[in-house]
């Protein structure tokens, strides 16, 4: 799992499209704000969302290990 980061307005939102085209269909790329951004989002629901994601790919990844 990685986290692109960055300053509003850096550009992170216009890499998503070429970035899933380059890695391919072996991978899933999400914008964080996708689920929404609510009027008074602060660090409360950014950790929130960020457990959200973490939560998903752990649960992804045991299901993907099971051989």
């Amino acid at each position: 799992m990685y986290f692109l980061t960055g300053v509003s307005g850096a550009g992170k939102t216009a890499v998503i499209q070429p970035l899933k085209a380059l890695l391919g269909v072996g991978f899933e790329v999400h914008d964080f704000d996708e689920r929404g951004v609510p009027d008074n989002a602060g660090h409360e629901w950014r950790f929130e969302e960020t457990r959200h994601r973490i939560i998903k790919v752990k649960k992804f990844d045991t299901q993907c290990l099971t051989f």
